[in-house]
């Protein structure tokens, strides 16, 4: 139903790759429900005459105090959009100088409480967020992580080489990830001629030229074949899910140390291999929202399991599971199928931004919103 009274948005980010997660969707939606919308980077000249013409602005990690106190003198209301853990990080994440004691970290804590207890509302992606930080907050509205098909959903060519293509894909905060799962691969690798890795977004690549290593980075996989794995520049995020379609991965991995930055990860990684129709190896102790294969009864035929992935915590575990994709390419057409079909019926934006515009309808209104109980946990990374 389109708004009887239209509400005028303005949305300011940081040009992450998340708001095409947490801001593009859900702007699209409510552009298409009636109101008026605007994108905006958080330096656009003439902002000021952007918050006059808004009747609500969304910041997606935008911490600043005199922007929030700046858009309340304008009589406007305010929402705060976040996504990560800020506060701390771990030795390995890029941004760990800025939190690495507990100085820094008492200090960001007493910025974020500065910033959220003036704002009119607080959106965070997963649950636990809100348990950090909810508090400081006066309203708090939990909206996972779900795919906008429009964005995400590609054609995908089938991998016809005598190759089986594994595919991991992240930014360079999972430097830690990286260094975790590299002997796995490397077994793996010794383990199947058959194997190629890919990389795409962090890792580096094999090189003593220093303007490749200024562009790629450090090798963080020296020592693995280079003839075995291929290396690809973070794509920008309007283009990145043709990027994924395109790469013909056979696998896909999601590796995840156990610590305690990693546990406000989101699991967008799950939602994007299978969206893709990529079956994939995930870190058990995180991704709750994929079944796992082996959990199925026996005694159901493989196209029954209906099961969307596989798990593993140990090493051993994961060149396990690695191994029996690699082996089965019928299980891996199946497990790719499964994940596909779940995440087109149950992480379609669509049936569930309602709730997203129902919480911003409310701060504008000034009416009660009832968050609704979801029936995933799935968010992202």
């Amino acid at each position: 139903m389109l708004a009887t009274v239209p509400i005028k948005v303005l949305a300011l980010h940081t040009n992450t790759g998340s708001r095409y997660y947490r801001i593009i969707p859900q702007l699209r939606w409510m552009q298409k429900q009636g109101h008026d919308v605007r994108l905006e980077r958080h330096d656009v000249e003439h902002l000021d005459k952007l918050i006059e013409w808004a009747d609500v602005v969304v910041l997606q990690m935008v911490f600043s105090r005199d922007l929030v106190a700046q858009i309340k003198a304008a009589g406007k209301k305010v929402l705060f959009e976040c996504d990560d853990l800020i506060h701390k990080s771990h030795a390995l994440h890029y941004a760990y100088g800025e939190t690495d004691t507990l100085w820094k970290q008492a200090k960001w804590l007493w910025r974020i409480w500065q910033v959220l207890r003036i704002c009119d509302g607080f959106i965070v992606s997963p649950p636990e967020l809100k348990k950090v930080y909810g508090w400081m907050a006066k309203r708090t509205f939990v909206f996972p992580n779900y795919m906008e098909l429009e964005h995400w959903l590609k054609e995908n060519p089938k991998n016809t080489s005598n190759r089986v293509r594994i595919l991991w894909s992240g930014s360079t905060s999972h430097t830690g990830d990286l260094f975790w799962v590299k002997p796995i691969l490397a077994k793996i690798i010794e383990k199947y001629p058959q194997v190629q890795f890919i990389y795409i977004g962090h890792g580096g690549v094999a090189t003593d030229d220093l303007y490749a290593k200024f562009v790629y980075g450090d090798d963080i996989f020296e020592g693995l074949p280079t003839d075995r794995r291929e290396s690809l520049l973070p794509a920008p995020p309007n283009v990145y899910p043709y990027i994924v379609a395109s790469l013909m991965a056979d696998i896909a991995i999601a590796p995840l140390e156990k610590n305690y930055f990693n546990r406000f990860k989101t699991q967008c990684k799950y939602l994007e291999y299978a969206i893709n129709g990529i079956p994939g190896v995930y870190s058990k102790w995180f991704y709750t929202d994929v079944q796992d294969w082996r959990d199925a009864p026996v005694s159901t035929s493989l196209r029954e399991k209906g099961q969307t992935g596989l798990l593993a915590d140990t090493p051993e575990e994961w060149i396990d599971a690695l191994s029996t994709l690699i082996e089965s390419a019928t299980l891996r057409g199946q497990i790719g199928e499964n994940a596909r079909a779940e995440v087109i019926r149950k992480y379609d934006f669509a049936k569930h931004a309602h709730r997203w515009q129902g919480f911003v309808e409310s701060i504008v209104h000034g009416t009660h919103h009832s968050q609704p109980p979801k029936t995933s946990s799935a968010s992202t990374q």
